[in-house]
């Protein structure tokens, strides 16, 4: 596992994010792999009362990525 440092910006509104990652590798491969939660309240994202209980209050982003060496 590694610590992944970077920002992220929604709405115009940017937060800096540190998940965790892991990364595997094979051959030509790269295989990273992360997810962490997000708030909208970090992003200034006000839930309209007639849907909050719809819409979740923590959202769990998933990061997959698989990147292949070019042929």
């Amino acid at each position: 596992m590694f610590e992944l440092i970077g920002k992220l910006t929604f709405h115009g509104k940017t937060v800096e994010i540190n998940p965790e990652i892991s990364i595997s590798s094979n051959e030509n491969n790269i295989h990273l792999i992360s997810s962490f939660i997000l708030i909208p309240e970090d992003f200034d994202i006000k839930i309209p009362k007639i849907v909050r209980k719809k819409v979740a209050e923590i959202i769990e982003v998933t990061i997959d990525f698989y990147l292949a060496a070019k042929s």
